[in-house]
């Protein structure tokens, strides 16, 4: 993307943030040091300001230092998260370096694990909890498995991905038994 495209694109971000901040939230993307973070679920209404937040932290933070997105997100969309992935997907495509966090004592659910599992650098703080739902997520996208979510995890970690998608019932991991059972798909914050 070109400058004059770049800048376009963040009018029109910065023009849906400003759309988005008058709608009552739920869930609620913020600034943070270091880039952003997500409260709450993964819903549409809130993509204006993922933008948003995300635009402003790539033209803030050190260029030499990925761009972090915390999470702490249950019962979200999985609509909503292909649509953040498609973004972050695209920035990585042009060198942006993506750290995805689970934050202290948060929660992801399986729209949030798509998130979190583009991070180039993933990590886990204490106290999160990994809420992976599959059956629920089937009985309301029945054909899911057909789409982007296998690839997406597959492409962070082959042996997550078939764990996750093989799951008969609930899942609830630590943040602990993900970094132990899955060492190449996260790393546990010291």
């Amino acid at each position: 993307m070109g400058m004059l495209g770049a800048f376009r694109y963040l009018g029109l971000v910065l023009f849906a943030g400003m759309m988005s901040v008058a709608t009552p939230a739920t869930a609620e993307w913020r600034r943070v040091q270091g880039g952003l973070r997500l409260d709450g679920p993964l819903d549409k209404v809130h993509h204006g300001a993922f933008q948003h937040f995300l635009w402003t932290a790539l033209l803030s933070e050190d260029r030499g230092q990925p761009i972090g997105i915390w999470l702490n997100s249950a019962g979200g969309s999985l609509e909503e998260a292909l649509q953040v992935v498609e973004v972050i997907q695209e920035l990585q495509g042009a060198g942006t370096r993506v750290a995805t966090l689970v934050a202290q004592n948060g929660e992801c659910d399986l729209p949030c694990v798509l998130v979190f599992a583009l991070g180039q650098e993933r990590y886990v703080e204490d106290g999160a909890r990994f809420i992976l739902d599959l059956d629920r997520l089937l009985a309301e996208e029945p054909d899911v498995l057909q789409g982007p979510l296998v690839a997406i995890l597959a492409g962070a970690d082959a042996q997550f991905a078939a764990t996750v998608l093989s799951a008969q019932e609930r899942q609830a991991l630590t943040g602990t038994e993900l970094a132990a059972n899955y060492p190449e798909f996260t790393r546990r914050l010291r």
